[in-house]
């Protein structure tokens, strides 16, 4: 019985891993969606994104992007402002041009 678990909690966690996605993948995929206009599922992916990686500083910023597409200008900006202090200059653009 111990074998038999030990096997499948390992099968589990294969399992588990061979489908999870990268912050990557959710990223493009968030990407996608705003081509799309499907702005919701599109902050959907960035923030999977940003979940896995709380460092991808473009997740901030598209889905800053889609929150202003969404009229949502304070949840914009904070993504704006979080991409710049994680370094990237662009956000202060964005902040700049939208967030007055």
């Amino acid at each position: 019985m111990k074998q038999f678990l030990l096997l499948l909690s390992i099968y589990l966690t294969f399992c588990y891993l061979s489908f999870a996605q990268t912050a990557e993948e959710y990223f493009l995929r968030g990407n996608a969606k705003v081509e799309k206009g499907d702005f919701r599922a599109a902050i959907e992916d960035y923030t999977k994104a940003i979940q896995i990686n709380p460092n991808y500083a473009w997740a901030y910023i598209n889905r800053g992007i889609a929150k202003f597409n969404l009229w949502d200008k304070f949840g914009a900006c904070s993504d704006w402002s979080k991409a710049g202090e994680l370094g990237l200059k662009d956000a202060y653009d964005y902040i700049r041009m939208y967030c007055k």
